[in-house]
């Protein structure tokens, strides 16, 4: 089968242009033939090696063109495979393949979409309908259907679009074409989520999923299926299910030796692996998807690029790098909301952040609005509440955690449902109820810890530790904050750095009122627990995932500030404070 499912690769020379009678020279069979056995055995680099190798010599069939174009495909040549498919375009006319033409021209319009090249995009699309007229039912039909349902569902003709969705699966039926089958359910899936139904959206494309993983598809559509199952998912706040459907989709891509989703796809997965707690792979996988969409135009998709670099920056600490890449995704289109607005917050303008992030929820409303609509402005809501608070400003806080709460109830996304609990117990901090800001706290981390999120996890136990101390129960709380710490250090954000409002917030109602104000940092109070507790400075570093050298000088620094002569020194000075 072709890496698409459907345009023909190799096997005949129908379409072969040379003239008639021309002989193949010894160099260009051995290239030809080992360049479409590499290809039936999706050895994407191999193939492109031999085939390009053989066009170079003469010009290849529509045939093997096709076979080219998607070896430049899974190599991440997108542009090239563009020029090489146009090239096969051409050929299936010249032969008079008036329905492969078609098919080329609807994989053309496809990638140029993408791209995004509107009105190539539309050119491409009318070629092919053009082409059909006439024609015998055949796959491109199928294709044509999707290409209407794309444009129907940007009209926001909900209904029009699902009939149309619905006839892509019908035309597979009708000629036993797995591929078109399960891509009609995917394309369903899309349209019932955008329409407000994720419950039957989310069933549908279980299924196409299911007949992806078990090998019942070509290579593209295969890709195709993923990447809608992780988007979709993602868009809903499912993460649980986007995490399954991506590291499926990780595992296919290891065995089929593709570099990955080109373009959105590979975005999406390095949000997830990012939310997961893989920052490395998550911003390597960031900075080269980066680079390829630039390369091949696709600015707005690079803003979200740069957007989720931005947040993994911001997360860090690294403020001037999570500036320019929101920077970066603010010129390619993309509001970088609400992450610019918890970064004036982490310099300590929160004013300034407050008025950021009330002006993009505003934006986004919530009233009379699709289902996928409430969850952009669901993802705002956090950080309004979070910049609220660290303003005091208790009254916008409370109508946000309202609204945030009750989007999360009409939604099975446990995302929601712990960033809901999040705010519950940040807000019930401000309001001196540390009961409820222990009970949904605990709620929240129970909840971030199922969907696998350790950064929120972190978050929700600095929240549970404020409320124990403000319970009287220290020793909770240390517990609490130790374990916080010891997961952030792992991922690699600073103790004392900027987290969220929410665990800021929290931090600020962890000293007992009878407690004299320090000079310490947050880090090097973890430090000083474990100095407390007798641990060796290498002891510690293993502790905290931190080099002996940065401990030895941790502790150095809490002498300094505390004007202690030695370790035990300060461990006392700190009982007596009340520090420890």
């Amino acid at each position: 089968m072709a890496a698409n499912g459907h345009l023909c690769v190799g096997g005949s020379r129908r379409y072969d242009h040379r003239p008639e009678g021309a002989a193949l020279s010894d160099q260009e069979t051995s290239d030809l033939l080992k360049g479409r056995e590499a290809y039936r055995r999706h050895a994407w680099a191999e193939a492109l090696a031999r085939l390009s190798a053989a066009d170079a010599v003469s010009s290849l069939g529509a045939e093997d063109l096709v076979a080219l174009a998607y070896a430049h495909y899974w190599t991440g040549s997108i542009d090239a495979y563009l020029a090489v498919m146009e090239r096969a375009y051409r050929a299936f006319v010249e032969a008079g393949d008036r329905a492969q033409a078609a098919l080329a021209a609807l994989m053309l319009q496809w990638d140029y979409m993408t791209k995004p090249a509107r009105s190539l995009a539309n050119g491409w699309y009318r070629h092919a309908a053009r082409l059909l007229e006439g024609c015998p039912e055949c796959a491109a039909h199928g294709y044509l259907a999707q290409s209407r349902t794309w444009q129907l569902l940007d009209a926001g003709d909900f209904e029009m679009a699902l009939e149309s969705a619905r006839e892509i699966g019908e035309i597979g039926a009708r000629l036993g074409d797995r591929d078109l089958e399960t891509l009609g359910l995917a394309r369903q899936a899309q349209v019932l989520v955008a329409r407000g139904d994720p419950a039957a959206g989310l069933a549908l494309l279980d299924e196409a999923v299911v007949a992806a993983l078990g090998g019942e598809l070509g290579t593209m559509i295969t890709g195709v299926i993923y990447c809608a199952a992780v988007s979709m998912t993602r868009e809903l706040g499912d993460y649980e299910r986007a995490a399954d459907w991506s590291a499926a989709a990780m595992r296919w891509c290891e065995r089929e030796a593709c570099t990955g989703f080109p373009g959105l796809c590979r975005v999406y997965n390095a949000e997830i692996a990012g939310r997961l707690g893989y920052l490395e792979q998550a911003h390597g996988d960031l900075v080269r998807a980066c680079e390829e969409l630039q390369q091949f135009g696709a600015l707005t998709m690079a803003a979200a690029g740069f957007y989720e670099l931005g947040e993994i920056h911001r997360r860090r600490g690294e403020l001037e790098q999570a500036e320019e890449a929101y920077t970066r995704a603010c010129e390619y289109g993309l509001d970088p909301e609400p992450g610019l607005s918890l970064l004036r917050l982490a310099r300590g303008d929160a004013r300034g952040a407050a008025a950021a992030i009330n002006r993009a929820v505003s934006r986004a409303g919530v009233e009379g609005r699709p289902c996928t609509d409430l969850l952009a402005c669901a993802r705002l809501l956090p950080a309004q509440i979070q910049i609220a608070l660290a303003a005091n400003d208790l009254p916008t806080a409370e109508r946000a955690t309202e609204r945030l709460e009750a989007i999360a109830s009409s939604t099975e996304s446990k995302l929601l449902k712990a960033e809901a609990a999040c705010a519950r117990s940040e807000l019930a901090l401000a309001h001196d109820d540390p009961e409820t800001a222990l009970e949904e706290a605990t709620r929240a981390r129970k909840l971030w810890q199922e969907i696998g999120m350790p950064y929120e996890t972190a978050r929700a136990r600095l929240t549970a530790a404020a409320a124990h101390r403000a319970l009287g129960d220290a020793d909770a709380a240390d517990f609490e904050q130790q374990l916080a710490s010891t997961s952030l250090a792992r991922l690699g954000v600073p103790a004392d750095g900027p987290l969220e409002a929410g665990g800021k917030r929290a931090a600020a109602h962890g000293p007992r009122p009878d407690t004299p104000c320090h000079p310490l940092t947050a880090r090097e109070l973890d430090v000083l627990n474990l100095v407390a507790q007798g641990l060796t400075d290498a002891e510690i570093a293993n502790r905290l995932y931190l080099s002996p050298h940065t401990v030895h000088r941790h502790v150095a620094n809490i002498r300094a500030k505390t004007n202690q002569p030695s370790r035990a020194a300060v461990v006392a000075h700190a009982n007596r404070l009340g520090i420890l």
